[in-house]
């Protein structure tokens, strides 16, 4: 009954964040589309769990739980500093095949360049997969795993956002087990906190470096990993140690050219991780510390990075470790509260950056999550904007929010990203996205 209770309660709130934001919709993300997506999806609701979505609970609407022990998992090793690619690419002379996973634009780019310099200075072999696409598909990411069985590597570095990152994870993790598929991978997906020990194996055949080129994602340092099935129409996301990167290298300087409206819009995606890690319920002093350093520095920084760009090489350094401390803090309490549910589940259907849907989210979220006031009534002192009280702290920190959104261009709601075309087409969706949203967070409950 109580589940039953708190279910209630998160499609209700999930249903007013979005109609709060639902003023309007864009016409130009296929929004008849739309409708009929969500029509298929919601109609497998009886079997989500099975597929492994899972979303980690919201404070406002979490059971109490109790750990025996508490633990913080990163990667062994976390490189940073402008310029440290080349000191953590030397620990890897003694391998010989490397498989390396990158996007077409960081290809032509010539970015995956700097690291295939290198593996050549070392006389290592490698092969580049550059057909990752944004928001990985399955089919794509059997194709590279064709191409990494064919090619033994016994090291895979990932260059790029989120999507290489998440589709390394994949093909290195479904190479390394054979005996799996990845709807078995998928079926194991549960709160890895209450199954600390590795069942799958990690790094038997091949460790995984990563190398963010955007500051926001965090998945460098996350054993977590979305990746959209074509023949369900899911976006599936996976959680397992096994996924938990061997080394990450957080090197300012590929980022000092990234192009302003996705500096903000992964500055303010690394925002929202640090928040919702902040006031889970599974926090701990250790993730709470790492968001709230991640928040301090992108509220002093991001405006620099944003306006900047490389002529501000000190902020845009600060925006990419924040992004990774953010990373860290989202990965030892949970991959996301409401605001990530609803923002994967938007994101999704409309086709939107994970960056700007959570940005535009974030606040409302913040604003309705009544029962986490305090912890972020904690942040926003930790952060400089504390008020006299839990209630007008809370509220200084929204503000400092949006006037951060304001600063780099970003709308303060999706009512403000979509404009005023297919209004109704939007609100047809609110129920399925609203549902799908909180069986999402529901999956994490019933593990």
């Amino acid at each position: 009954l109580n589940l039953m209770l708190q279910l209630l309660s998160i499609r209700q709130s999930a249903m007013r964040l979005l109609e709060r934001n639902a003023h309007a919709l864009v016409s130009s993300y296929h929004g008849s589309s739309v409708v009929v997506q969500n029509a298929a999806v919601s109609s497998r609701c009886s079997n989500r769990a099975s597929h492994g979505k899972m979303f980690s609970i919201s404070a406002a609407a979490a059971q109490k739980q109790t750990v025996s022990i508490g633990w913080l998992r990163v990667p062994p090793k976390i490189y940073f500093k402008a310029g440290c690619l080349e000191v953590a690419m030397a620990e890897f002379s003694k391998k010989k095949r490397v498989f390396i996973v990158t996007d077409k634009p960081l290809y032509d780019l010539g970015v995956s360049r700097k690291v295939t310099a290198l593996l050549d200075s070392m006389r290592i072999q490698h092969k580049t997969y550059y057909h990752v696409e944004s928001d990985p598909e399955l089919g794509m990411v059997l194709d590279g795993l064709k191409e990494v069985r064919s090619f033994q590597p016994d090291l895979f570095i990932a260059i790029g956002g989120g999507s290489p990152m998440d589709a390394a994870k994949v093909m290195r993790v479904l190479y390394e087990n054979p005996e799996h598929t990845f709807e078995s991978l998928a079926a194991r997906c549960a709160d890895i906190r209450k199954r600390p020990a590795q069942a799958l194996l990690s790094g038997s055949r091949a460790e995984l470096v990563c190398v963010p080129t955007t500051s926001g994602t965090g998945s460098d340092v996350a054993p977590y990993c979305v990746v959209s099935d074509t023949k369900t129409g899911e976006r599936v996301l996976l959680a397992d140690y096994a996924l938990t990167p061997s080394m990450s290298i957080v090197d300012a300087q590929l980022v000092m050219s990234m192009p302003r409206t996705l500096a903000a819009h992964s500055g303010l995606h690394a925002l929202a991780h640090a928040v919702e890690a902040h006031a889970s319920p599974l926090g701990t002093d250790y993730t709470r510390g790492l968001s709230q350093e991640a928040v301090g520095l992108i509220l002093a920084n991001l405006p620099r990075s944003y306006d900047a760009g490389e002529l501000a090489p000190d902020a845009r350094e600060a925006m990419h470790n924040a992004g990774t401390l953010a990373g860290m803090a989202l990965a030892n309490t949970s991959p996301g509260g409401v605001c990530h549910a609803l923002a994967h589940r938007v994101g999704a259907a409309f086709r939107l950056p994970q960056g700007l849907a959570h940005a535009a989210l974030i606040t409302h979220v913040i604003a309705a999550d009544r029962a986490a006031a305090p912890l972020y009534a904690e942040l926003a002192r930790h952060v400089g904007v504390g008020g006299a009280n839990d209630a007008d702290s809370v509220q200084n920190l929204n503000k400092a929010l949006e006037d951060l959104k304001q600063t780099v261009g970003v709308p303060s709601s999706l009512a403000g990203v979509f404009g005023s075309a297919q209004r109704a087409v939007y609100f047809a969706c609110i129920p399925d996205i609203a549902e799908l949203a909180a069986a999402d967070v529901a999956a994490a409950h019933a593990a």
